[in-house]
């Protein structure tokens, strides 16, 4: 009888905060005992075929239900029943909620979306086809990436799972040697430089998407090289600008550039955002101004 009260409470929490699932979250996993040198390093799409592209929606997916009363007149194992029905359901409501929310932010950017028609991951990856293979080795790190064009159209971010399958495991399901979330996102571009990009169809898309996909790249070859292993960077709250929103990152920065700074985070994805993006960033000709004046 305990067994079913308990089971019955967890599956009522489940029931009143459901979370559907997403193809862009992913948990940390790495079990590796040795780094992966640079010579070593290859990759492959989990679909070289498919272009993922979507617009950005609200990551609201609640969903106002009324408030449930549960009959005990079936005793506890009738009310369990009861309780799973109702979870299943909000579940499937909150999925549906946010296929609606997905299709009416693709439609938002359809002008956006219609320039790469033709697309396909290969496409970008120039600097790192030596790298590329698509037949997998024991090593390979496979990558789902998908892009999302902010409303405005002035901002891509593209976010990966990356992870590595242990192919000596016997288990039926999938066991990783290595899974993360690794994301990059580019600064946000003027109305003028958008206009180019527009006027110049998809070839000028092409060099952009180039940029985001070998950043993203990179960062999962580094990580699985242990560049970031040993960072003595503290943790801390990073303001970034993102969709127009500004965003609170808590995290912290393992690499840095003139161009981009990386922030891993506290569920230890990377996170990989254009400088401009980030709240008090000095560029790297204020930073040598300052450093000449001390």
């Amino acid at each position: 009888m305990r067994i079913l009260l308990l089971l019955a409470i967890s599956l009522f929490l489940t029931a009143c905060n459901s979370t559907p699932k997403r193809d862009d979250y992913t948990q940390h996993v790495n079990r590796q005992t040795d780094a992966i040198s640079q010579d070593n390093f290859t990759f492959t799409f989990e679909t070289k075929e498919n272009f993922d592209i979507r617009g950005v929606y609200s990551q609201d997916s609640t969903i106002d239900d009324k408030p449930i009363m549960y009959s005990g007149a079936a005793g506890v194992a009738g009310m369990v029943a009861q309780i799973a029905a109702h979870a299943a359901t909000s579940s499937a409501f909150q999925n549906s909620k946010l296929a609606q929310q997905q299709l009416e932010a693709n439609n938002a950017v359809a002008e956006f979306i219609k320039l790469t028609e033709d697309f396909k991951n290969e496409d970008f990856i120039d600097n790192y086809k030596q790298f590329y293979v698509s037949t997998p080795e024991a090593t390979t790190v496979f990558i789902k990436p998908i892009y999302f064009v902010n409303e405005k159209m002035n901002q891509v971010t593209v976010k990966a799972k990356v992870w590595i399958v242990d192919k000596k495991s016997k288990s039926r399901k999938p066991v990783y040697i290595y899974k993360n979330l690794v994301s990059v996102t580019s600064k946000v571009i003027t109305n003028e430089q958008r206009q180019v990009i527009f006027s110049g169809g998809s070839e000028q898309l092409r060099k952009h998407f180039s940029g985001l996909l070998g950043n993203l790249i990179e960062l999962a070859q580094s990580e699985l090289a242990f560049s970031f292993k040993n960072s003595n960077a503290k943790e801390a709250s990073h303001i970034v600008l993102v969709n127009g929103k500004n965003k609170l990152i808590r995290g912290k920065v393992v690499a840095q550039d003139c161009q981009y700074t990386t922030i891993q985070n506290t569920r230890k994805w990377l996170l990989r955002y254009a400088n401009e993006l980030l709240n008090n960033w000095q560029s790297c000709e204020q930073s040598v101004q300052n450093s000449v004046a001390i």
